[in-house]
């Protein structure tokens, strides 16, 4: 009596994981059918709105057109690519104006009113060694209330004489304040060499750096561990600057010839630095490879004769930001510095 009781206990007890087993794969089964079934949908739909369709109904596609002054009129839609692109696009200008308005700070004192003034000849003689769109970015500061001037667009020589008036008080990150101070650095001790800065790239969060030296750049190092870059260097004469990034991970080294120069650099990043690719003047070249996906860059000088004169940019594990820093080098100019 007891073993049948044991036997049907057993039989039960596999009975019950059989349906559990089964109510499982069914709800799994179940789960993609209501995907596929909701895909379904949105496809039928944007089928109706789309104006390269057979399916394109121009009622209802009327119908869902978002009118000025409704929220989400003249963007794009949310959770798309194009409303990413728009978002890095948005941080960009916002970082340009920014430094606009720092170097427009440093240009002049500010007048009894607390706010600084110079002229549009002044000012694009100064900002036209870092960007070719002065106006552009002029404008788009106007429209954020950080400066003011009159008329509706400024032309250079019919304009110089236009004033210029920062309305926006210093905010500034560390780093964009170091990788600026660089900049004016450079450009107060070369204003012949035909300076150019190639922008941030990277999620710029970290620790800043800055790799300068006064002699001409004559080798680089790089340090990489799981496909990311961990630590840069590079050598100026016969010295070693100041590693940025930690020390970890194989390390590459790349001497120059004499006469022989970086030109551009190259490679990929998303939250941290992949990897970068050194060009020199006579095409050889360093690469280090990483992880081949996320945003491509390329960096170069904007003058024939410049090349690379330091680096700066951001490090936590990895390297998370780099930019870089480009003008001629001339023996006599570093001589009388010294």
């Amino acid at each position: 009596m007891r073993s049948e009781v044991c036997s049907r206990s057993l039989q039960g007890s596999n009975g019950a994981n059989k349906i559990n087993a089964l109510s499982k794969r069914y709800s799994a089964v179940g789960s993609l059918k209501s995907r596929w079934q909701d895909w379904a949908s949105e496809h039928t739909v944007n089928q109706r709105l789309n104006p390269f369709s057979e399916y394109f109904d121009y009622n209802y596609s009327m119908s869902t057109r978002l009118v000025r002054g409704q929220e989400g009129y003249g963007r794009p839609k949310e959770a798309t690519k194009t409303a990413e692109q728009a978002k890095r696009a948005e941080q960009h200008i916002h970082r340009e104006i920014a430094d606009m308005c720092l170097i427009i700070r440093t240009m002049a004192k500010a007048d009894g009113d607390g706010k600084t003034r110079v002229t549009f000849r002044e000012l694009f003689d100064r900002y036209v060694r870092i960007s070719d769109k002065v106006v552009g970015i002029l404008m788009r500061a106007r429209k954020h209330g950080k400066v003011a001037f009159e008329g509706e667009m400024l032309w250079q020589g019919r304009d110089d004489g236009v004033i210029i008036t920062l309305l926006e008080r210093l905010k500034m990150t560390c780093l964009r304040l170091i990788a600026l101070v660089a900049v004016f650095t450079l450009l107060a001790s070369a204003e012949d060499q035909n300076y150019s800065f190639s922008s941030l790239v990277g999620s710029r969060s970290g620790t800043p750096y800055r790799i300068e030296g006064d002699e001409r750049v004559t080798g680089v190092r790089v340090w990489s561990q799981s496909n990311f870059i961990s630590a840069i260097q590079l050598r100026y004469g016969y010295i070693w600057a100041e590693r940025a990034g930690l020390h970890r991970g194989t390390e590459q080294e790349f001497l120059l010839f004499d006469d022989e120069a970086i030109v551009q650099i190259s490679g990929k990043y998303l939250q941290n630095i992949h990897s970068l690719v050194f060009v020199t003047s006579r095409g050889r070249s360093l690469m280090v490879m990483g992880d081949p996906s996320g945003e491509s860059f390329n960096m170069y000088p904007e003058h024939e004769q410049a090349e690379l004169r330091f680096l700066s940019g951001t490090y936590q594990t990895y390297l998370t930001g780099i930019s870089a820093h480009w003008a001629e080098f001339h023996e006599s100019s570093n001589e009388d510095t010294m």
